[in-house]
């Protein structure tokens, strides 16, 4: 029995000076210190167990990133061409509700009321409480005929981060982490 108590109280010690030793690691990270052969992901709290579990997870989400489409239903009229933000010609007014694919981390629908006029960089301010949504490097159309609306975007940047992503990069910084 004396042997059990022994075991009983060195596992409780050692429980003791691991959580020790984590929160001292921890507060040396906050203070901007650490071990020089400590890696990048071990400071973000990632393991190479989480970050294997979640690599399919991840490249599913960045492939969904790539391109965006849907059809809206209400009176407009107009057409709205980019080749990004910078590249865009614009003059469509609709009042709206839509479905669509925008990829895995952003809602399908979309309830707007919107006159929007771009020429390059310059445009009016958007007013969607529920838009689509839409990024800076995106290429594509958008088009409206009296009842009916359709787009479709791809952005390249979102291509260059699903590729990426293979080699365990990130540039979009959107891969989910975990701290298994």
């Amino acid at each position: 029995m004396n042997r059990l108590g022994d075991i009983m109280l060195g596992c409780a010690l050692l429980g003791l000076t691991g959580c020790a030793a984590v929160g001292q690691f921890s507060a040396r990270m906050e203070a901007g210190e650490g071990d020089s052969g400590v890696t990048n992901d071990r400071r973000l709290g990632r393991s190479p167990w989480g970050v294997a579990l979640l690599y399919p997870v991840n490249r599913v989400f960045d492939l969904c990133d790539v391109a965006r489409f849907g059809v809206n239903v209400g009176p407009g009229l107009g057409v709205d061409a980019q080749a990004s933000d910078l590249l865009r010609v614009a003059a469509i007014q609709d009042t709206s509700v839509g479905v669509g694919f925008q990829g895995l981390r952003r809602l399908p629908v979309c309830a707007r009321s919107r006159t929007d006029l771009a020429f390059g960089p310059a445009r009016t301010p958007p007013i969607s409480p529920l838009g689509w949504h839409g990024q800076f490097w995106d290429v594509g159309a958008e088009a409206y005929v009296l009842l009916v609306g359709a787009h479709a975007y791809v952005n390249p940047k979102e291509i260059v981060d699903f590729f990426a992503g293979w080699a365990l990069r990130d540039p979009m910084g959107d891969d989910w982490e975990t701290a298994f």
